[in-house]
């Protein structure tokens, strides 16, 4: 081929595009969401996000105070996740996200059924789910509703137990008769009788429970005298007695606390409230030697001749007594069975 024929050749493909005039070739950007960038010439299509991994699993039974993991397969928009999910219960759940934005930790209370009675309550379902509104960090909607359910682990059961007369009553001597109220003090008309009340509290609870709370709650039915402010505070031991006697009135005992301070100024109806949940439990992880029972001796902390302080306490030669109403006085336990 001659020179002018090559070069008429030439121009002629130039002119069809057939050969690159000069530049870098067309690049793609895939820096955008889901691969695809927007001023891609040759975008990658947007992939809606997937729900890869929960914990606990849908189905499972949880404690009231729940924490639900969720993994996704990319990162997410965290205000559209967290706008999106359904939790139940009148408080707003809180949310807890990985650094990546590919997993929310949901956290929120739903409280057991409760009831007085275990025979009474059923256990409990909920939901939580996660609507399609949840979006990526592009804006694609999350592919499908998650929803999952669960089954609260634990009923909670309240129930009361009033003092039984047979091992319940006042002890001065001799020790006898039985008794419609609670007495603490002492009778000045003799300085070695001491009235200090016993109770005796039968409880039937079932086995495999967990004790959340243990209250003696009662109030005040007559106040004779000036029992609080010349013997003290009101105090609760924790004691285990087979009959009121010398021996039961004087025993060593675990001190528990005070039920009525003299700060107080106790009166006529005052009310006192008193949490004795530890020493609850133990009687009843020990219930088939002490008979599923719990017993308290109630006493003034300057109640007896034996007392160093007592003759500074026992001054006005007047009877000092408290007397408590036996129908306001019973023990409320709470506690957690499946």
């Amino acid at each position: 081929m001659d020179r002018k024929t090559l070069l008429a050749f030439l121009f002629s493909l130039a002119a069809c595009g057939a050969v690159e005039t000069g530049g870098p070739p067309d690049t793609i950007d895939h820096s955008g969401p889901d691969g695809g960038g927007a001023t891609s010439p040759d975008p990658i299509p947007d992939v809606a996000p997937t729900v890869v991994a929960v914990d606990p699993p849908s189905g499972s039974r949880v404690s009231e105070d729940v924490a639900i993991a969720i993994r996704f397969s990319e990162p997410m928009d965290q205000a559209s996740v967290e706008a999106a999910l359904g939790f139940p219960g009148s408080a707003a759940p809180a949310f807890s996200w990985n650094p990546d934005g590919t997993e929310v930790t949901v956290s929120g209370t739903v409280p057991y059924p409760e009831g007085s009675s275990a025979q009474q309550v059923e256990p409990a379902d909920f939901e939580v789910e996660l609507a399609a509104a949840a979006a990526d960090q592009g804006g694609d909607s999350l592919d499908g509703v998650l929803t999952l359910q669960y089954t609260l682990r634990y009923r909670r059961i309240t129930q009361a137990f009033p003092f039984s007369q047979t091992l319940s009553g006042n002890c001065f001597l001799p020790c006898s008769g039985t008794w419609t109220w609670v007495v603490s003090g002492e009778n000045s008309s003799d300085t070695t009788v001491t009235n200090r009340g016993f109770l005796t509290i039968p409880f039937n609870l079932p086995a495999d429970i967990s004790v959340e709370a243990a209250v003696l709650h009662t109030e005040v039915e007559a106040v004779t005298g000036n029992p609080f402010g010349e013997l003290g505070d009101l105090l609760v031991d924790d004691v285990l007695y087979d009959a009121i006697d010398d021996n039961s009135l004087y025993a060593r005992a675990n001190g528990l606390g005070a039920l009525l301070t003299e700060a107080q100024h106790p009166g006529v109806g005052t009310t006192a409230s008193f949490d004795m949940t530890d020493a609850f439990a133990d009687d009843y992880e020990h219930r088939a030697e002490r008979s599923s029972r719990t017993q308290l001796r109630l006493r003034f902390l300057h109640d007896s001749p034996e007392d160093p302080s007592y003759d500074s306490y026992h001054a006005d030669g007047n009877q000092d007594v408290v007397r408590l109403l036996r129908d306001e006085t019973r023990l409320r336990v709470t506690y957690l069975i499946e």
